[in-house]
């Protein structure tokens, strides 16, 4: 995952208590290990969930998304443009 930081910005982390929050993330069976988990960092795993249906226009609002799962649906429709970005 790119680590994309604004221009004249510091980037900011989850810190809880003493510590930094880090998480793996498994996408597609490769696990990324995050030391630091970026607030601008959005996964949104919604596989398995026997969604039917065609995949709402609305996620494009999402704009820090950066993975999203919808694998093991029975989703229909064409991938909105939209979510080429993520």
């Amino acid at each position: 995952m790119k680590n994309v930081v604004k221009k004249k910005t510091k980037p900011e982390y989850v810190y809880i208590g003493s510590m930094y929050y880090s998480i793996i993330v498994a996408v597609k069976g490769v696990d990324l290990y995050i030391p630091r988990l970026s607030v601008d960092h959005t996964i949104v795993d919604l596989s398995n969930n026997k969604f039917e249906g065609e995949i709402p226009n609305t996620i494009r609002y999402l704009k820090y998304l950066k993975v999203l799962n919808l694998s093991h649906n029975s989703l229909t429709g064409q991938i909105a443009h939209a979510l080429g970005k993520i």
